[in-house]
């Protein structure tokens, strides 16, 4: 799901509409070095991924009317809900080692979010792996090696809600083969 799709399209066509190259906004919005702070601002509009200071600054820089972008915000919302209440299969997600993941479907027997934990609870201590349950886009149970009762989570809007990690400030999925 992409990320702040209706706030990014507010920032670019005002930055368009302004006449302004990313470079000149970068050193609108303080950028010393225009290249980095330009690039900062097309990954921005192209996937979302922006620190709130930098989107901040964006809305300060292109002088965008608090109202427009709330609208943009409550549509980016309400896309993000829609998309996270959309049916899934539930899904076992094994440590493998740090950084690696395997993902493994649930046995056709497992049909219940309670048969669905203790399934992973169960595998969890017996494979002696630490474990994520996804029971839903919104909803993930983190079970230790001993099979524990796991804690639940829950996603928000740019926050993952499954197992993953980051190089050079991009999140990556780990995901070994089954």
């Amino acid at each position: 799901m992409g990320t702040n799709k209706h706030l990014r399209s507010l920032l670019r066509e005002k930055r368009e509409a302004a006449g302004l190259r990313s470079a000149e906004l970068a050193e609108r919005i303080g950028y010393k070095n225009r290249s980095k702070g330009s690039t900062r601002i097309f990954r921005f509009e192209r996937e979302g991924v922006a620190s709130e200071e930098l989107v901040a600054k964006l809305i300060e820089g292109l002088e965008i009317d608090t109202d427009e972008v709330l609208g943009a915000q409550r549509k980016d919302r309400a896309g993000w809900e829609a998309w996270v209440d959309e049916p899934v299969p539930m899904v076992l997600i094994v440590r493998l080692m740090p950084a690696v993941y395997q993902e493994r479907s649930l046995p056709e027997s497992v049909t219940t979010e309670e048969d669905a934990i203790q399934y992973a609870r169960d595998f969890a201590r017996t494979k002696r792996f630490k474990v994520c349950l996804v029971l839903s886009r919104r909803e993930s149970v983190w079970i230790g090696e001993d099979g524990g009762p796991g804690l639940k989570t829950y996603a928000e809007p740019g926050v993952l809600n499954i197992p993953w990690m980051q190089t050079r400030g991009t999140g990556k999925f780990l995901l070994a083969s089954q």
